[in-house]
């Protein structure tokens, strides 16, 4: 019997090697695979997040002048005649966004940390304070009531 008729045991381990290299090799694109759809939908609930909260403080723009009562963990003001609150429910791994205005009630989960700040009058912004850029934020302009019927004699709203 000739000993070129089989696999030498160098030959037998040289596959082995290779054999584990490749199924390393596979192991570890599955395992980033698999990171990296975690973080595509991290950062998409981030995203449609923040595009809710946004639009939803958007509405503040057309909040009646004077009304507005901000704290860190509240926002209350009046649009027309309808009351517009935000709350946030601060728990350790997340913080929840309760919005309730005019038709509309809704909650929607945020990272951790968040609150409400004012820079400035008229500038609402919620995120995690000066360190961080901003989740969403308004700019609240409006100088007469949203249901004002400006009489252009006296400059005021008619009674």
């Amino acid at each position: 019997m000739d000993r070129d008729d089989g696999f030498t045991l160098t030959e037998l381990l040289a596959g082995l090697l290779v054999a584990s290299l490749l199924i390393a090799g596979v192991v570890d694109i599955i395992r980033q695979y698999a990171a990296s759809t975690q973080r595509i939908k991290v950062v998409g609930a981030e995203l449609r997040s923040r595009a809710l909260v946004d639009g939803l403080l958007a509405q503040l723009a057309r909040a009646d002048p004077g009304s507005l009562v901000l704290a860190e963990t509240d926002l209350r003001a009046t649009i027309g005649a309808a009351p517009v609150t935000a709350s946030l429910l601060r728990a350790e791994d997340s913080t929840t966004f309760a919005w309730s205005g005019p038709g509309l009630s809704r909650t929607i989960v945020l990272p951790p940390g968040m609150r409400f700040t004012s820079p400035r009058p008229g500038l609402i912004v919620l995120g995690h304070g000066q360190e961080a850029p901003p989740l969403a934020s308004v700019e609240t302009r409006r100088t007469q009531a949203y249901d004002c019927q400006f009489d252009t004699v006296s400059l005021t709203c008619r009674q």
